[in-house]
């Protein structure tokens, strides 16, 4: 499966009782619509726990503001919160990462534009003269 959203919190590195280390970070998804009645536009936002096992040196892509593409597989925690009272959150166990869009620095300087980043050979504005393409 995969999803796309943005890093909620810089990611932390724990250690198991094992001694195996997991990168854990939150996500959210944020979608919305327009109901049919024509009311106003409703905004939703879905926050989902990660965890990534594979290198604890992806820490260091997980910061708050990233816009990330993960694939992996999703999961769902339910347990009794302190109220007595079931609650349950959604788990993503990642396998593979993308970043699509680069947290900013702390002194507000961008790492990276809001462009996906393209390999040169691939620009979306790369213009051939020997292409004879009708289109």
């Amino acid at each position: 499966m995969e999803i796309i959203g943005r890093v909620t919190r810089d990611a932390n590195v724990k250690t198991t009782t094992g001694g195996k280390k997991v990168v854990e970070f939150n996500l959210a998804i944020n979608e919305g619509y327009k109901p049919k009645n024509g009311g106003d536009y409703v905004d939703l936002t879905t926050f989902i726990r990660c965890s990534y096992w594979i290198n604890e040196e992806a820490a260091k892509s997980f910061k708050k503001g990233a816009m990330m593409q993960l694939t992996g597989r999703i999961g769902l925690e339910v347990y009794i919160n302190k109220a007595q009272e079931a609650a349950g959150a959604i788990t993503f166990n990642v396998t593979r990462y993308k970043t699509l869009v680069f947290a900013k620095k702390q002194d507000s300087e961008t790492v990276a534009s809001e462009a996906p980043q393209y390999h040169p050979a691939f620009t979306p504005d790369a213009v051939h003269a020997d292409d004879d393409l009708p289109f």
